[in-house]
């Protein structure tokens, strides 16, 4: 059992879907607890997305592209011959 004044070294990384569970998070331990922990807010990094595409044009499609590009090669390859086929392309 810890003593008082003592920490975890124990690193938290959690996704959340809404801002305010942040601060109830917070609110749960002290500062000492909780700050190396790493917390991501979907709902926040969503809006921080929108927010920076409106100063950088086409960031977006830029993180977009980055993702698809992480596909599986056997997913590329199948990707490609979908765009071989379809004559629009």
């Amino acid at each position: 059992m810890r003593k008082a004044g003592e920490f975890s070294n124990t690193l938290v990384c959690m996704q959340l879907l809404r801002h305010q569970s942040i601060t109830h998070y917070d609110l749960s331990l002290s500062y000492e607890e909780t700050k190396n922990d790493q917390i991501v807010c979907i709902e926040s990094l969503k809006l921080s997305l929108l927010a920076k595409s409106c100063m950088c044009p086409g960031l977006v499609v830029l993180i977009t592209n980055l993702i698809k590009s992480s596909l599986e090669s056997d997913e590329i390859d199948d990707f490609l011959e979908e765009k071989k086929e379809d004559p629009n392309y």
